[in-house]
């Protein structure tokens, strides 16, 4: 909680996935589930009814017009290219109608790896039982996933090689849309944010934003223990994710750039 707007875009659901507010007139004659696009207060935080987390979420907050309807801040997707159908254009299709910043909190690819290793081995029985060098080469670890989300280069074109050139034009979005935070940072991250933003927190917010972090944080997955590095698994992970090494390196400089440039070291905006 801000103070502003909605500040996350997910559809507060029950135990058995079913939304926490339905009534007849959401449901549409084909039978589709499409309420009118509300504010829900779930626990002490405020949220929009819609999933901006997948497609059939986005062609949903489209549909309502989300961003016109100014009813939220802040949309969460883990798939730019996705969310970018949003940014609708204006009637003579040159200016955008509306327009974002991207932000985002970056992890050590290896360390990521190692976490998503050590989760899946507590829901997958066949990760269970793998060594981390056998979950290295399987497909349950994804190839330089970051590189790939941010060229596109997923879904029906997951089995595309990468190249050089991707790495360049990951950095170069990097560069030019994002505002960039470090999960090992995590507290001066956000304090940049809502610098950017403008966001003003007060202090009851703020409590609640550090116990939020520290439950995040203090999860069994993300406490990560990495293999030094004669682990033969740690080699199959770090060649995996060759290219997201190299641009992790670059999500760092850039950290420290916008935080000298962009940020005061208390994490004011300059």
């Amino acid at each position: 909680e801000t103070g502003r707007r909605s500040l996350l875009l997910l559809e507060p659901v029950d135990a058995d996935g079913r939304p926490l507010v339905e009534e007849p007139d959401d449901i549409t004659s084909d039978g589709l589930f499409d309420p009118a696009l509300k504010t829900e207060v779930v626990y002490t935080s405020e949220y929009v009814n819609v999933d901006c987390t997948s497609p059939a979420g986005i062609d949903r907050a489209i549909r309502h017009d989300l961003l016109g309807s100014n009813m939220a801040d802040v949309v969460y997707s883990g798939d730019v290219y996705d969310a970018s159908r949003l940014m609708t254009r204006s009637p003579n299709g040159n200016d955008l109608e509306h327009r974002g910043r991207l932000v985002g909190v970056f992890r050590n690819p290896v360390e990521r790896a190692v976490a998503a290793y050590q989760y899946l081995r507590f829901i997958n029985d066949e990760v269970k039982v793998m060594t981390l060098e056998e979950f290295a080469a399987s497909s349950f670890l994804e190839d330089n996933p970051l590189v790939r989300s941010l060229t596109n280069k997923r879904g029906p074109m997951q089995s595309a090689a990468l190249h050089h050139s991707d790495l360049e034009a990951a950095k170069f979005i990097l560069k030019t849309k994002f505002v960039v935070g470090l999960f090992h940072d995590m507290d001066e991250s956000i304090r940049r944010f809502e610098s950017f933003f403008g966001w003003s927190v007060g202090e009851t917010a703020r409590s609640c934003q550090a116990f939020e972090v520290e439950q995040v944080m203090a999860r069994r997955h993300n406490q990560v223990q990495v293999p030094d590095g004669t682990d033969p698994g740690l080699r199959g992970v770090m060649e995996k994710n060759r290219l997201d090494l190299q641009l992790y390196e670059f999500v760092m400089y850039l950290y420290d750039y916008q935080g000298r440039v962009l940020f005061e070291k208390s994490g004011k905006r300059v």
